[in-house]
């Protein structure tokens, strides 16, 4: 089997300090500025990529667990249709890890065609050209760009797969906040970063980050097998739910879910606060 490797592609997006992986959204508009995107380059290495994560093991894991949950909603809500919400994908023209992303993303829209309704994608690093390309990457797809950062303050209309990798607290935490409900939180399905191992951090702030803290209560993680081919793609992300067998999150007072104050950040909680 062959390996790949990157290095310092991009050096804002993990952190190695006893910490999860992590990005972070560092500007409030789509930015502009161009660079060179070598579209059939690109492509072809995007389409080895999905070839390469379709056959892997990382893949097959991924495939059941999303659908044990999918069954369990389409039961609930009797629909089996779902949206899928992807931010901080970032640089998929220089970064490797990106492209792996980007491109299990591109799986999950093949997979599931039918199911899906929409592919809503943000990053606010984005260049001229690289929203282009996603844009034009197919035309039939159901790509969704956001015009700007709303913070992953988004509030689903239907299931929804959570499609963060290496997302910061802020990211998770705002978007539990905006689907802080019984029904819509057992709607979500999280592909990111461990809630539970955010809360283990020494420094974890409980109170600006309330959500996510009062949300592992509740929640069950599933982690996925390493995808071999390049670990650093998917390492240690995770599924996230609310609606698992032996979850209490049916057995919460209604005052639980009073409404909260949004939550505010400070300039070091890696988003944008202005």
């Amino acid at each position: 089997m062959s390996y790949e490797s990157e290095e310092n592609l991009e050096p804002f997006r993990f952190s190695r300090r006893k910490k999860q992986n992590r990005r972070d959204f560092s500007s409030k508009h789509v930015e502009t500025t161009s660079s060179i995107v070598e579209t059939e380059i690109l492509k072809k290495n995007l389409d080895e990529k999905v070839r390469s994560i379709r056959s892997s093991y990382f893949w097959s894991q991924f495939v059941d667990n999303f659908d044990q949950w999918r069954r369990r909603r389409s039961i609930e809500t009797s629909t089996s249709s779902f949206d899928v919400l992807s931010y901080g994908l970032g640089h998929i023209s220089s970064s490797l890890s990106s492209q792996y992303q980007y491109a299990l993303l591109k799986l999950i829209e093949q997979n599931w065609t039918n199911e899906i309704r929409t592919i809503f994608l943000y990053d606010p690093i984005w260049t001229k050209d690289e929203i282009d390309f996603l844009k034009n990457d197919d035309r039939s797809s159901k790509f969704d760009i956001f015009n700007e950062n709303h913070q992953a303050n988004q509030t689903i209309v239907r299931p929804s797969l959570i499609f963060i990798p290496f997302c910061s607290k802020p990211i998770h935490n705002n978007l539990l906040f905006s689907n802080w409900s019984n029904e819509k939180l057992k709607n979500l399905c999280f592909f990111g970063n461990s809630l539970k191992n955010f809360v283990d951090e020494i420094q974890f702030d409980r109170k600006k980050f309330v959500f996510i803290d009062e949300s592992v209560r509740f929640v069950s993680e599933i982690r996925l097998p390493s995808f071999d081919r390049y670990v650093n793609a998917f390492n240690e992300q995770i599924f996230t739910s609310f609606d698992a067998e032996g979850s209490s999150i049916d057995d919460v007072d209604e005052k639980f879910w009073n409404v909260r104050q949004p939550p505010i950040y400070s300039v070091d909680d890696e988003i944008l606060v202005s």
